[in-house]
């Protein structure tokens, strides 16, 4: 029995403050770190570009593990990561 991708659901109110600049973070960092290129960076990471361009537009709510997966795709830790959001 092969498992079901959760649908993505739409975000909550409460989390539509936080992801718009959560998103606008991580563009900021991926450009920092030489990516001027969002596709690049989705193909390069092995991310979906339409799904990548959405998180940093702060559309849609992400898992930590996708959080896990960009932060470690741009080279940082945790801390150069958050530091200054």
């Amino acid at each position: 029995m092969s498992k079901k991708k959760p649908e993505q659901q739409p975000p909550k109110s409460s989390d539509r403050q936080v992801l718009p600049p959560l998103g606008a973070h991580i563009r900021k960092m991926r450009k920092n770190r030489g990516y001027s290129s969002m596709d690049d960076f989705a193909i390069k990471k092995n991310l979906g570009i339409s799904w990548y361009g959405d998180i940093e537009r702060g559309n849609i709510d992400i898992q930590f593990t996708t959080l896990d997966r960009i932060v470690k795709g741009l080279g940082l830790t945790y801390e150069e990561f958050f530091k200054g959001f």
